[in-house]
């Protein structure tokens, strides 16, 4: 077999599925993506496929919706330069009161997120995919129930989480997609999905058993990558160092959170600390964010930790920071001051200028700017 998931767990895909997983992808025919739709039907991307329906009802198609964004909550979106200047709204899924989990393609054609009709109701949350750019930007395309895609190096493919209980009662866990939304199929237990750039693994956070481990599966036999049981992954999930061989994450060693990375090869002996957080008083969140170009990693600190109630959200006041590879130093506010409710799941575009996230802030949606 053959992926890593990180309990994190790595996942190998099995050698039976290669051919389905990694090479079972239509192509975007004519660089367009809707098809299906009498508009678009000279476009055979995202044509029905009875896999897909057996699977999920979720049938590819133009999604509409209203404007939510003048909604108590509503959350979009954003897109920054690196240096946390001149953020500007990007995308909001029509009916949505939050969008989420925003990656670009690694060609840099497409960006797929999450949605939610209700606030955190996460286990009703669809997956859309859009054009940036072309005659067919801003035109949403729903592919499926499921959190936090992923999309595969050579684009073709989109990985996922599909929470228990769910509207079609699949298994809960990780899945893989094209990326027209045909041939789902389940590849175990896990959550936020992140593939590695050289497209041989998948690294996602464990949940089975409650364990909070790094761990990777190989021939169906797990491997621990925490043996010691002192490191703990906290909310949620890693991300893949450029060159494939670390992954990056935030976690608990012996009670203290640490920002840290670690050799999946070499497990807990080649960890290294990147940030401790000693204010008791805050919260790191993850998963955090490296980009492709290998020199800023960005990720989450949350300025008071939320106690649970009626009222409780899980990444309020949270904002993101950033700390550079290449000159060691403390983390920075990546904006120039703190703005909105939540921000999360920064992600770049493939060539390091920007990043985007999720956030909920004050939206023109008519001038696409951000506060």
């Amino acid at each position: 077999m053959a992926i890593v998931l990180l309990a994190s767990v790595l996942v190998e895909v099995p050698a039976n599925a290669q051919q389905l997983i990694l090479n079972g992808s239509r192509l975007f025919a004519n660089d367009l993506l809707f098809a299906n739709d009498l508009l678009f039907a000279n476009d055979p991307l995202f044509a029905n496929d009875k896999t897909t329906a057996e699977i999920d009802d979720v049938v590819p198609s133009i999604h509409q919706g209203s404007d939510r964004s003048q909604e108590e909550g509503f959350r979009a979106i954003v897109s920054l330069n690196r240096d946390g200047t001149k953020p500007e709204l990007l995308a909001a899924v029509p009916g949505m009161i939050a969008t989420t989990d925003p990656m670009v393609s690694p060609d840099g054609k497409y960006l797929v997120v999450g949605g939610m009709e209700e606030f955190d109701n996460v286990t009703h949350s669809k997956i859309f995919v859009t054009a940036l750019d072309g005659p067919f930007k801003g035109m949403f395309r729903q592919l499926a129930h499921g959190n936090t895609p992923c999309w595969s190096p050579d684009s073709n493919q989109i990985a996922y989480m599909l929470n228990s209980n769910n509207p079609n009662n699949a298994a809960g866990g990780l899945w893989v997609m094209n990326a027209d939304g045909s041939n789902k199929t389940w590849i175990g237990d896990g959550w936020y999905p992140r593939w590695s750039p050289d497209g041989r693994k998948i690294v996602a956070h464990n949940y089975h058993n409650n364990s909070a481990a790094l761990f990777y599966v190989n021939d169906d036999n797990g491997h621990e990558l925490f043996p010691s049981g002192k490191w703990r992954l906290l909310n949620y999930g890693a991300t893949w160092s450029p060159d494939s061989k670390r992954v990056i994450f935030v976690g608990t060693f012996n009670g203290t959170e640490h920002l840290a990375s670690m050799d999946v090869e070499l497990g807990e002996d080649s960890m290294q600390i990147l940030y401790t957080n000693d204010d008791s008083d805050k919260n790191l969140l993850g998963p955090p964010s490296f980009s492709p170009d290998g020199k800023q990693i960005v990720f989450i600190i949350q300025d008071a930790k939320p106690t649970r109630s009626s009222a409780y959200r899980l990444f309020l006041k949270s904002y993101l920071y950033s700390m550079s590879t290449e000159v060691p130093s403390a983390p920075r506010l990546l904006e120039s001051k703190k703005i909105g409710s939540i921000n999360r799941f920064a992600t770049w575009f493939p060539d390091s200028r920007k990043l985007l996230f999720s956030s909920e802030r004050p939206f023109d949606v008519r001038s696409g700017k951000g506060e």
